[in-house]
């Protein structure tokens, strides 16, 4: 998922970047949750109420580690400023 600054109007104030890869986390977790997955102990019980019951939703991939990044911008007084924003890029999906 890119975020591109253009479409969503903030070209004018937001100097750089341009946009960022802000990434996503999509899909159903398989009821063989591994460690490979990233998968907690609720995904894995939600997994398996999900075999035991299908009207309970399945256990859905989300994000698991995010990073920051880091914009130049010019604020309402016309200063120059450089931020760090959190958990703005997703790095890391589990179950």
């Amino acid at each position: 998922l890119f975020v591109n600054f253009r479409d969503l109007g903030w070209h004018k104030w937001i100097i750089a970047p341009k946009g960022f890869m802000a990434n996503y986390c999509h899909g159903d977790c398989p009821f063989s949750l591994t460690t490979s997955l990233n998968s907690s102990n609720y995904a894995f019980m939600q997994a398996l109420m999900h075999a035991v019951d299908p009207e309970i939703p399945q256990a859905v991939c989300i994000l698991t580690k995010l990073s920051p990044i880091s914009m130049l911008y010019q604020d309402n007084d016309d200063n120059v400023i450089l931020r760090h924003y959190e958990d703005m890029v997703v790095d890391e999906c589990g179950c």
